[in-house]
């Protein structure tokens, strides 16, 4: 048995008050939600008069409040659910099953691209007499990528995929897991995406006799083409609860190894969108049950929870890697709690790791614990319920979104008498004005007294803060010499790039250290980024070619060698093109001689 967590100095943070977002007669289940930037987005499923939709309702403010509920699923007896959810800047997607016949499920998605303000018709992904469930949901840019289960013989995890924002999804479905053998099963499946990459992992067995392992397989065009799937587990005892993420050129996959003595939580990362796998990680050899893994990736980090049960109680364990799943730091316990399958989430932003779970005892509540510094700490835990007591599991969900964390979850109310479904959140970040500039580039480093040349100063000027800012941006020869001077504005985490055009002909010879400043904004306090330094700037001697404070026969013959040239041709010379206008022509010869003879 792993022992628990010792003292914490790390986070703790404050949640707003818990919000009834169902609040009717009918249960409420299954909660899922997603945010991106201000925007909080929930769905779960309601039973009302005897069959079952999927609501949705968002938020615009960070939680602080939340739109009218509104009806997702348009079948009319149908039962929907297993609902998923994704967001990407101002769009939102939610899929879900639905049973269109007695018999048959079909795979449903609706999209919003004004912040879940309304949404696009229903589109029936898979629309045929194979019964059709669970189905996963990823989202990059304007892609849109879903994976779900048929009820072939054997079953199969099957894709499908929008490039234009869920408007209309590719004719075909895909099938990932047929390989031309007699496997026994194809489910449990995942999907994460990242950039032009997709990445699907699930549960196959290669014949009817043999154990499930653990699949793979990728795709680096958006989802045109998938890799032939292969086994990434190396083992021969069974795997179950696959999980996966993906950051960068990284991909991640966890499963519980399931033996007939042990279940070991094994971990694999690729660095290389796929293309090749590290060496299998056992994260945790259980001695009685290692059950359910989730994972989470933020930058070089990857985290990973799941259950531990012993003969003295379940445990909650956690490891953190901080080199892309290389190696992990040492297993960390959260607490001995009562949990179940799939009752733990985690969610990542930065540095801050975020975990909730169902404390599955008699009060059946919710619990969050934090960190903030790549899960080297962890704060206090938290009940997030709003009353002690609950008869159902609440199926906790997480999402994160910057330094704001949400957490939905299923609750017995007093008054409605059955399941609801209830939020909580950090609320609005606090207000911290902060501008900053991140880069000051010059075309080039040098130009010559008295001769009129255009020099491209580009700033980029950026608002860390939390608070949209207004603010003037200028760059500086030697603090003394204005070059120019704009006013931008920003809003939290946005970057602007800012072009000043010099005229360096009045500059006289010299050396001169240029700067760039975002001037200072109302309660600004972190003043270290408001100034950038690019370096030394030059200003030589009129047609002093060769830098050695004269102008003689070695200038003229430097400017003649390169005449005709262009910035692109290979006998280009900058410090011949005398007004930097990209072209060795008579402008040049004829400064150098016409200050011909002359010195510093």
């Amino acid at each position: 048995m792993v022992p628990l967590l010792g003292p914490v100095h790390a986070s703790n943070l404050t949640f707003g008050n818990s919000v009834n977002l169902s609040n009717d007669p009918a249960e409420s289940s299954g909660a899922r939600i997603a945010s991106a930037i201000k925007n909080v987005y929930v769905i779960w499923v309601n039973n009302t008069s005897g069959n079952s939709n999927i609501l949705f309702r968002a938020s615009k403010d960070n939680g602080t409040s939340f739109g009218p509920i509104i009806k997702l699923s348009t079948t009319v007896n149908g039962d929907a659910g297993n609902p998923q959810i994704a967001a990407v800047g101002s769009t939102v997607y939610v899929v879900w099953q639905d049973n269109v016949s007695l018999t048959n499920n079909d795979i449903f998605i609706r999209a919003s691209n004004d912040n879940g303000t309304s949404f696009s018709n229903p589109i029936n992904l898979s629309s045929d007499t194979v019964d059709s469930t669970v189905p996963e949901l990823a989202a990059v840019a304007n892609d849109v990528y879903v994976t779900w289960q048929t009820a072939t013989k054997p079953p199969d995890i099957v894709f499908k995929v929008s490039t234009n924002r869920g408007t209309t999804f590719s004719t075909t479905a895909k099938n990932l897991s047929n390989n031309g053998n007699n496997a026994k099963t194809a489910d449990m499946q995942q999907m994460a995406a990242s950039g032009t990459n997709v990445y699907v992992t699930w549960r196959d067995a290669l014949t009817s006799s043999s154990p499930a392992l653990t699949f793979f397989t990728y795709s680096s065009d958006n989802g045109t083409n998938f890799t032939t799937l292969n086994s990434i587990s190396n083992d021969l005892t069974g795997d179950i609860h696959q999980a996966i993420a993906a950051a960068g050129n990284n991909v991640y996959v966890t499963w519980t190894n399931d033996t007939a003595s042990t279940d070991n939580t094994m971990f694999r990362a690729s660095t290389t969108n796929g293309v090749s796998f590290g060496q299998v990680i056992n994260l945790y050899k259980g001695n009685w049950t290692d059950l359910s893994p989730q994972l989470v990736a933020s930058g070089s980090n990857v985290y990973v929870v799941w259950t531990n049960v012993t003969t003295a109680g379940p445990q909650l364990l956690f490891r953190a890697s901080n080199n892309n799943g290389a190696s992990f730091l040492n297993i960390v316990n959260l607490g001995n709690v009562n949990l179940g399958i799939d009752q733990e989430a985690i969610a990542a932003s930065g540095t801050n790791v975020y975990i909730t779970w169902d404390n599955s005892n008699s009060s059946n509540d919710v619990y969050f614990i934090s960190s903030n510094d790549s899960g080297l700490t962890f704060g206090n835990p938290l009940s997030l319920s709003p009353t002690s007591g609950n008869s159902s599991l609440p199926g906790a969900a997480i999402a994160a979104a910057g330094s704001n964390v949400y957490v939905a979850w299923e609750d017995d109310t007093p008054i409605n008498g059955n399941g609801d479904i209830f939020f909580r959140g950090t609320g609005s970040p606090p207000s911290v004005p902060d501008v900053a500039v991140s880069a000051i580039v010059l075309d080039r480093n040098f130009t010559y007294t008295g001769v009129l040349a255009n020099i491209t100063v580009t700033i980029t000027a950026a608002n860390p803060g939390t608070v949209q800012e207004t603010f003037s941006v200028s760059a500086n020869a030697s603090s003394t010499i204005l070059i120019g001077s704009q006013s931008v504005t920003l809003a939290p985490g946005a970057s602007t790039v800012v072009t000043f055009i010099w005229n360096t002909a009045p500059m006289a010879t010299g050396t001169y250290t240029l700067t760039a400043h975002a001037s200072k904004v109302t309660g600004e306090t972190n003043l270290l980024n408001n100034d950038r330094t690019w370096g030394t700037f030059t200003v030589k001697l009129k047609g002093d070619v060769s830098g050695d404070c004269k102008v003689n026969i070695f200038d003229l013959t430097a400017v003649g060698g390169a005449f005709g040239a262009t910035a692109e041709s290979s006998n280009f010379s900058s410090a011949a093109d005398m007004n930097n206008d990209g072209r060795i022509n008579i402008f040049d010869l004829t400064v150098v001689g016409g200050n011909f003879g002359a010195s510093c």
